[in-house]
């Protein structure tokens, strides 16, 4: 009994540790999300990474893809030999076998493993852990956690909780770099506003107080001199008064104004002003442009810079790329425009695979549009290091390339008007969208109106337009990233809450598989199988959008199911043709027709399969692709630790069902176990039998060699009835030596060969126990009864009939005993 409350202790301590590791993961991760200083937020992620597992040092190593290396840039309590900047290839060391095979390593005695690097560290490493940062399936890092004062063996939750950790990690490091590389745009986005051809001002409280090169150009002072000036040292007394300057073509904001220079010049110059909230006060920002000549191209460099202006406030890509298509082609030479961005910023002199995420063109008819478009969806476009090898670059950014180097426009033309020789009739100009460092999308133009190359003039202004909008469209993808990544990160933290507050193991499987249909649109519901390690099958333990109660006594075997459903190879898709084939034909047949896809992620605890998630759509099977795997590939390590924690609640459970001394289930569980079984047993129309078992003369053990003896006969009795019986059947400890087995799916004459079957092993253990301690006046009555769907006895009266069957059992037994004694007196 003792033992049995130490090993209870013990229990509740483990679980104890466990749940409140996973509250400081909890909290870890909710600091790292508000931190985006990287390198303040990877030393906190490598020492609060020692902390969570209560090692005294490790590392961090960041991975550089263009070369295929990680390099350390944190070192936690690693002594001066392991400086930062240290860098390893894929395979080298703990570090760089963790990030070529992306999956966690524990070593428990690193000074004889294998791998170790030479030479080592000082003091030299005794044990590490490290798992790979991953985000959205791509490498980041490895995360390392090491021992240096002593070995120590790492477990299975140790590894999980750390693999966790590194992917909460991960999302922060992604989110932190994101961040700096939108600080870096903004930067950008300041050096190209300092540089652009549009004047651009701020003016507060009637003073400028800031000014571009470009207006100091226009004005003539030098920028120290107009900072600070008012508007008035240099507008013409009757343009002062907005009120007063004349309207702009079509557009009411826009105005016209005379300004004086400081050499007196006077030049016409079109400007735009609105408010905006600037540090908290109200300031006048501004563009302006010099109209005074070149009255034709300053035409387009006013629309250009209004266009500017306005998308460098847009933070919507489809609108900021519709805005470039509709300016380019009502203000330039070209009547037809087609803008594509990339799927992703592209390298100038990169060759490798890249898709257009996003094109929008005008000027063609609808049939030229609808091919162009599938043709660049699909890949089968220009790529950009062709054009700028064989196109002819006639601007910064501006390439003209002729018909024969542009097979997607040769087999499916985009007609010019007639025009000079000078420009092909599927001829066309490329203007780069570029954020300094990468290619982002381009702009493509043909029917020009006058039918030759455009001129400098003419390209300049659309140079213009082109670097704002790859500013415009840099940061919106940034944004964009940044926003989706933070979600992300949210959506994790929830779903990781929610499956924390689960109230049992239906519930939260119940959320696994609601967390799927959120990630995925097309999944349509789902089921959870787990092993019952008894029976040795996959049993479903939880459904969304199937019936669970038709599922819930369906069993696949264990061993049969991992081959045919493939579950050792990880993740993977099977549609409905190929479930209808071969061993899997045969394992899915009894739940009839399956679905038409279905997604199945294998569960693991340690290197053992425990079970699998399916989820399903019922109509398409082309519904899922490798990127919704990948996806949901991507929960599993919240999945299985969340599964090892409910796992360990319900053995909490169990053992309170469950009688201390014989282990068999108490009569708590009974009335469990009954309701559930009557509904099934109703629904199906199977019968079910229960078996009344009680010891005759138990008390005379007791009696004769005390209760410690007494206690191990109901203990062994209690085994052998398991032996006995079937897996699925039911043992319940009744009363003090009264045992209640309960026969599922069994009728009475099933259940009178089980009962007898009981009493002849019984009395084989029975001749062992009198070898043992001697002979005992000890046997055993067994009680039947039985429960059909037509029945219309409950359960209780069922019971009482079994207990009434067993007592007669006694009482005849007793009867003979007596009539034998009596014989013998004689």
């Amino acid at each position: 009994m003792e033992q049995h409350a130490d090993s209870d202790k013990e229990v509740n301590l483990n679980h104890a540790r466990q749940a409140e590791a996973l509250l400081s993961l909890h909290k870890i991760s909710l600091a790292l999300q508000g931190q985006f200083d990287l390198k303040k937020l990877l030393q906190k992620i490598t020492e609060q990474a020692a902390q969570l597992l209560e090692t005294n040092s490790g590392g961090l190593y960041l991975y550089d893809e263009s070369t295929q290396a990680l390099e350390l840039v944190i070192s936690h309590n690693l002594g001066p030999s392991c400086i930062p900047g240290t860098r390893l290839a894929l395979g080298e060391g703990l570090a760089g076998r963790v990030a070529e095979r992306l999956q966690p390593i524990a070593v428990s005695d690193y000074l004889h493993w294998e791998g170790r690097l030479k030479p080592q560290c000082t003091p030299p490493i005794q044990s590490g852990l490290a798992v790979p940062l991953l985000c959205q399936s791509k490498l980041v890092g490895v995360l390392s956690t090491l021992e240096l004062e002593k070995q120590r063996t790492f477990s299975e939750e140790n590894i999980q909780l750390l693999q966790l950790f590194g992917d909460q990690a991960a999302a922060a490091i992604c989110n932190a770099q994101s961040h700096a590389s939108l600080v870096k745009s903004e930067a950008l986005y300041r050096t190209l506003v300092e540089s652009a051809l549009v004047a651009v001002y701020l003016n507060r409280d009637d003073k400028v107080i800031y000014a571009n090169q470009r207006a100091c150009e226009l004005s003539g002072y030098p920028k120290d001199e107009l900072i600070g000036l008012s508007v008035k040292n240099f507008i013409c007394p009757q343009d002062r008064d907005p009120g007063a300057s004349k309207s702009s073509g079509d557009n009411p904001d826009r105005n016209i104004a005379k300004v004086i220079r400081k050499d007196g010049q006077i030049i016409e110059v079109e400007y735009q002003n609105h408010w905006i909230d600037l540090e908290g006060q109200k300031t006048l920002i501004g563009t302006a442009v010099d109209i005074t000549s070149q009255r034709e191209t300053e035409r387009l460099r006013r629309r250009l810079g209004q266009i500017g202006h306005d998308i460098l406030a847009i933070s919507d890509l489809r609108k900021i790329i519709e805005d470039v298509v509709t300016a380019v082609v009502s203000h330039s030479p070209f009547k037809a425009v087609g803008v594509s961005i990339y799927d992703r910023p592209v390298a100038p002199t990169e060759t490798k695979g890249y898709r257009i995420q996003d094109a929008i063109g005008t000027g063609l008819s609808e049939e030229q549009m609808d091919e162009l478009v599938k043709r660049t969806l699909s890949g089968k476009f220009l790529p950009h290091h062709k054009i700028l090898a064989k196109g002819r670059k006639i601007g910064q950014i501006s390439y003209y390339v002729q018909e024969q180097d542009l097979p997607e426009i040769t087999e499916h033309g985009i007609p010019s008007r007639d025009s000079a020789s000078a420009w092909g009739p599927y001829d066309m100009l490329f203007v780069l969208l570029s954020n300094g460092d990468c290619l982002l999308g381009r702009i493509g133009l043909a029917k020009p109106i006058h039918g030759q190359l455009p001129t400098p003039e003419e390209i300049e202004p659309l140079e213009i337009l082109a670097n704002m909008a790859a500013l415009a469209i840099d940061k919106a993808q940034r944004m964009s990233a940044l926003h989706t990544a933070l979600d992300q990160v949210q959506h994790t933290n929830r779903f990781f809450r929610a499956l924390s507050e689960a109230r049992d193991l239906e519930e939260l499987l119940a959320k696994v598989i609601h967390r799927g249909i959120e990630l995925i649109p097309k999944v349509q519901g789902g089921s959870v199988l787990l092993l019952d390690e008894r029976e040795e099958v996959f049993k479903f333990c939880a459904a969304v959008g199937r019936n669970l109660a038709q599922l819930a006594h369906t069993k696949f075997p264990w061993q049969e199911a991992i081959r045919a459903l493939r579950l050792d190879q990880g993740p993977q898709i099977l549609t409905h043709s190929i479930q209808a084939q071969g061993d899997l034909a045969l394992i899915t047949k009894e739940l009839g027709e399956p679905p038409a896809a279905t997604i199945i992620l294998p569960i693991k605890q340690g290197d053992k399969i425990v079970g699998f998630i399916n989820f399903n759509n019922f109509e398409e099977e082309s519904a899922f692709g490798s990127n919704d795997l990948k996806t949901i590939a991507e929960l599993l390590p919240e999945i299985e630790l969340a599964l090892m924690r409910a796992h360990e609640r319900e053995q909490l459970r169990e053992q309170a069902l469950r009688d201390p001394l014989t282990g068999v289930y108490n009569r708590r569980y009974l009335t469990k176990l009954v309701s559930r079984e009557l509904e099934h047993a109703r629904h199906y129309g199977h019968p079910f039998a229960f078996l009344m078992i009680d010891f005759d003369n138990f008390f005379a053990v007791n009696d004769r060699f005390g209760h410690l003896v007494g206690d191990r006969v109901l203990y062994e009795i209690a085994q052998l009835l398991q032996k006995t019986v079937r897996a699925s059947d039911a043992i319940v400890r009744y009363g003090g030596d009264e045992f209640l087995v309960v026969l599922l799916e069994t009728d009475r004459r099933e259940a009178t060969v089980v009962a007898r079957r009981l009493e002849k092993e019984c009395s084989v253990w029975l001749k062992e126990f009198q070898r043992k301690h001697g002979r005992v006046k000890l046997s055993i009555s067994v009680g039947l009864a039985c429960w059909t769907p037509e029945s219309k006895k409950e359960i209780e009266a069922v019971l009482d009939e079994a207990d009434q069957f067993m007592y007669r059992r006694k009482r005849r037994k007793r009867h003979r005993a007596q009539t034998k004694a009596r014989k013998r007196s004689r």
